[in-house]
């Protein structure tokens, strides 16, 4: 008899493990996902894990790079066999490891939360209703990616939502269907579904690491823009702006918004937080873009340079770093590329 395990492990991660139809030995440090669901602790223990997952290289490096490599405000100073090289040159590969990777972890991530949301009584507690607002709010955020990657977009000249191709929404935990794609329209649709119950269930105030009701109203507004929908985009904008939770950053606070505490920047909505024992190193974001202990090879581009130099008082000029030669009369440059780090 098959039987599915939540197994603890500082985060949880899923394991499927097989046990005798005539002796039921589960493992000592692992519970069924009803054993999850019958206390709090486990219910923290599970939704934790599922947050744990996009501190994963294959994720958080390719959720990053594989729209932005693809922008006029980077420079990749040569080739590279990394598979980011196809992203940047629009060179896409039907075996890319980069576009497997973030598939893969996406569907994982959204298996994770359809094993946790069925044991979830919602009517326990407020702790309970929010934690399963916060699974349906992590697979929408899931879906919406995989949407925006594997798709086209809504409002493209020539798209018909109802008839495009979407990719697959799961809503359900199975070891074997193998869902086929739903149309535009249809993906849209779930996303939003999910977003707006998550947003009904959660009451609790938590730090930006985690979701709260405004997380979900501020991807709502971004759902809602991408299919046109301007009216439902001000109004879900609004609700997180008139929340009183977040404020700009203005100054030096605003130059080393991301050199600080994520909880301590009034301006975060809701971030994928790191600390020092889930360092990446060299898989981190931050090595591509800086030599001192990294790759150094992505550049900021001199296009985008151009703009903040049009205005001297932007601040953003003060979160890059120009490499300059040893007599600091040019700046340093890779194969015709100026080195400018982030």
């Amino acid at each position: 008899m098959k039987k599915i395990y939540y197994t603890f492990c500082g985060f949880v991660v899923l394991l499927i493990g097989l046990s005798s139809c005539d002796l039921e030995t589960g493992p000592s440090n692992a519970m069924t996902p009803e054993e999850v669901g019958s206390s709090i602790i486990n219910i923290r223990a599970a939704n934790n894990g599922n947050y744990s997952k996009m501190l994963i290289q294959d994720f958080v490096r390719n959720i990053n790079n594989m729209p932005e490599y693809q922008t006029d405000e980077l420079s990749l100073s040569g080739v590279t066999t990394s598979p980011l090289f196809y992203s940047y040159s629009y060179n896409h590969l039907l075996n890319q490891a980069n576009q497997q990777q973030i598939w893969d972890r996406l569907y994982h991530m959204i298996s994770g939360n359809n094993l946790l949301l069925p044991v979830i009584d919602q009517t326990l507690s407020a702790e309970h209703a929010h934690i399963r607002g916060e699974n349906l709010f992590l697979r929408a955020w899931s879906h919406f990616h995989l949407v925006n990657i594997f798709s086209r977009q809504y409002m493209l000249d020539g798209v018909n939502p109802s008839t495009e191709l979407g990719i697959s929404v799961v809503t359900q935990y199975s070891l074997t269907d193998l869902p086929k794609r739903n149309t535009l329209k249809e993906t849209y649709d779930a996303i939003i579904k999910d977003l707006l119950e998550a947003a009904d269930l959660m009451t609790m105030d938590k730090s930006c690491a985690y979701v709260s009701k405004e997380v979900a109203y501020a991807l709502l507004s971004r759902v809602y823009l991408s299919t046109g929908n301007y009216t439902e985009s001000i109004k879900y904008s609004d609700l997180v702006i008139n929340s009183g939770r977040y404020e700009l950053v203005t100054g030096q606070s605003f130059v080393d918004y991301q050199r600080v505490e994520p909880e301590t920047n009034k301006e975060n909505i809701f971030v994928i937080k790191f600390t020092l024992k889930d360092d990446l190193g060299y898989g981190s974001l931050g090595s591509q873009w800086n030599g001192d202990g990294g790759y150094g090879e992505v550049y900021v581009s001199t296009t985008h340079m151009k703009l903040l130099n049009k205005y001297p008082e932007d601040l953003r000029q003060k979160q890059v770093a120009v490499q300059f030669t040893a007599d600091k009369k040019d700046t340093l440059r890779r194969n015709g590329f100026p080195k400018i780090f982030m």
